[in-house]
């Protein structure tokens, strides 16, 4: 069989996990597909292979993308059976040979949800509209050796009726911990612990704020979508089989409840992509 490259969509509960990214001696994301991968004899030492995010230990994901390369057909049901419960492959789309996973995601789209402690929520909201557009976030990130450069599309909160608060973030990128300690920065503001104006410094990289700023737990925290407009073909006993495992959860944690409604617009958004992508090549 010739090379072909294919992109994955990989749902995972972070709960067990140190991260997406492959560690030492720690289980991870990452390490749990790559043993999977190996398994089935799809990868080398040398194979090709990028992903759209690097989650944080303990975050979820629904639509996290990764792209590699085999000179065999992929079958997600046996790649499946060989991953744990709580990381799931659900979705697969042939992509062109240099398809990079990381640098052709449209936009991703972050979710964070959290209890809401009584905030102002009008003026949380318009701490995120400043983040609105391409700043440079050295402030609200993690330690860093890259640029802090980023553009954000969207960014905003809702309040539910029994209480939680839903934090929607769309950017082309994210830089470590930016999501993590906006959302906490946020809620200073909502809580009247820092004022607009103290949080719009934060946005200039050469001010340095008197006590840093804790990030917001990860566990919260979950990766709705990187998003390409690519005709994925769904695995429906995945999408059973992952609609089952939040089914489960729900009763201990509500997350997983905003966790299911959002994996149910992914599905019915790759079904809707697929569909018009298909009708306009008749």
């Amino acid at each position: 069989m010739e090379e072909k490259r294919y992109a994955l969509k990989v749902f995972y509960l972070g709960t067990n996990y140190y991260g997406f990214q492959r560690q030492l001696d720690v289980p991870t994301i990452e390490g749990e597909l790559m043993k999977a991968f190996k398994e089935e004899s799809l990868i080398n030492d040398n194979f090709k292979y990028t992903a759209a995010s690097r989650t944080d230990r303990g975050a979820h994901a629904i639509g996290q993308t990764i792209a590699f390369t085999v000179t065999k057909m992929i079958n997600l049901d046996r790649l499946n059976d060989k991953l744990p419960s709580d990381i799931i492959l659900w979705a697969y789309s042939e992509v062109p040979l240099k398809f990079n996973a990381r640098r052709e995601a449209i936009y991703r789209h972050y979710k964070y949800v959290i209890r809401d402690p009584g905030i102002n929520i009008h003026k949380a909201r318009e701490a995120l509209e400043k983040i609105i557009g391409v700043h440079n976030f050295k402030n609200l990130c993690y330690k860093a050796n890259k640029t802090t450069i980023r553009r954000i599309f969207v960014a905003n909160v809702n309040r539910t009726e029994d209480g939680f608060l839903l934090f929607d973030f769309y950017g082309a990128s994210f830089a470590r911990g930016l999501i993590r300690k906006t959302v906490s920065a946020v809620m200073d503001v909502g809580l009247d612990e820092m004022s607009l104006e103290e949080f719009e410094k934060l946005l200039d990289p050469t001010y340095v704020p008197p006590k840093g700023i804790m990030p917001a737990p990860a566990e919260n925290l979950f990766l709705v979508d990187a998003f390409y407009q690519l005709p994925f073909e769904i695995n429906y006993q995945a999408v059973k089989n992952i609609r089952e495992i939040l089914e489960e959860n729900i009763h201990k944690n509500a997350l997983f409840r905003f966790i299911l409604s959002e994996f149910e617009k992914n599905y019915l958004r790759l079904l809707e992509i697929k569909g018009t992508l298909n009708y306009n090549k008749l």
